[in-house]
């Protein structure tokens, strides 16, 4: 199950927005980025998706909207996975080998879930034993890390999962590249991020599913934002990937035609394909272009830039206000800041100009 496109009615946000997840020649597409900039409803729509299968599993009359889904005959049951922002991955508790997952057609990460990642790897490591029994304690314990860390190969992390504690917690055991060893608790906020959700995705058994995931580049080094949806993309099988972000790494890593953009108009919120390109883009480029950022830089210095091409473009670059201004500007950011270069072009421009 994949949706093809919507049509949100009456909305309190979003009012009767329309939305479409194909691509030109009408294909369905397994990832969808939506992007916006603050306030366009990237969240609201995420829910928005989410509430409308819960209204339709419970049979509320009260569902409005609608969604064209592209069913298929499959072996495996449909099911919703969202990941909100809110994730509480604060402390993770004790593990015991007795988790199993009962199929749920609704999928919402929480607290609660998270904590039962320590019991799904101690159950991945029992169910291994007993299929292996010529295998060591041990060996198994490798063979679960090792797939594990499969998991986030693109990303080259410098920790590494290698067993378990050996205290009654038995809690997931890393290691770094100083030889430093810890649990699943001491991992950097960014670590922590990326393991708990894309191992709460192998829990929920993603598979034929519609993954929500919001702003996954939280707490992540920006070289882990340009590979995070490669992750996510290949964990499971026959899955749609609709991401909502702020993150123009994650923009700039995926193709034009999996970008939606949300915008606020005179009209209300709109969503739209985006036809420029932003892969391999740019940052300024896509904050400019798709964030609708004015400025890529501070916007003090924007300022300062502005008042001085101004006073260029009026002929009172040898007064000592423009002299100060550019020497304050020259301290801050370095001679060989781009901004600046193409402020001295400019003024070099000028002056050849009038003979000055």
């Amino acid at each position: 199950m994949k949706i093809k496109n919507i049509q949100l009615k009456d909305h309190p946000i979003l009012k009767n927005l329309k939305a479409d997840f194909c691509n030109e020649k009408g294909e369905v597409q397994n990832l969808i980025v939506i992007a916006g900039s603050n306030g366009s409803g990237k969240t609201n729509l995420l829910e928005a998706i989410y509430d409308y299968f819960k209204e339709k599993s419970e049979l509320k009359e009260t569902c409005n909207s609608e969604m064209e889904l592209l069913d298929e005959k499959l072996d495996y049951p449909n099911k919703i996975i969202y990941l909100p922002t809110e994730i509480n991955f604060s402390n993770v508790q004790m593990a015991n080998d007795k988790y199993r997952y009962d199929y749920k057609f609704l999928n919402r990460v929480d607290s609660n879930m998270v904590n039962d990642i320590p019991s799904y790897l101690a159950t991945k490591v029992k169910l291994m034993q007993k299929a292996n029994e010529d295998m060591s304690y041990k060996e198994i314990k490798e063979r679960v890390s090792e797939e594990t860390n499969k998991i986030f190969e693109a990303l080259e992390l410098d920790v590494k999962m290698i067993g378990f504690t050996s205290d009654e917690k038995d809690l997931p055991l890393f290691t770094n590249s100083y030889g430093e060893e810890f649990d699943i608790n001491k991992l950097s906020s960014g670590e922590k991020q990326l393991f708990i959700r894309a191992l709460t995705l192998k829990m929920v058994e993603a598979e034929n599913a519609i993954i929500l995931i919001d702003e996954p580049e939280i707490s992540l080094h920006p070289k882990w934002q340009q590979k995070i949806v490669k992750v996510y993309e290949n964990i499971g099988k026959n899955n749609q990937v609709i991401i909502a972000t702020h993150s123009p790494h994650i923009l700039g890593s995926v193709s034009n035609e999996n970008i939606r953009v949300m915008r606020k108009t005179a009209k209300g919120i709109e969503i739209k394909t985006y036809d420029e390109l932003t892969y391999g883009q740019s940052i300024e480029t896509i904050l400019e272009d798709v964030m609708e950022l004015e400025n890529v830089i501070t916007p003090e210095i924007a300022d300062k830039f502005k008042k001085l091409h101004e006073m260029i473009l009026n002929g009172e670059y040898e007064t000592e206000n423009f002299k100060s201004l550019h020497q304050e500007l020259g301290k801050v950011l370095g001679p060989h800041n781009e901004e600046l270069l193409l402020l001295n072009l400019q003024l070099s421009v000028v002056k050849g100009k009038r003979g000055n």
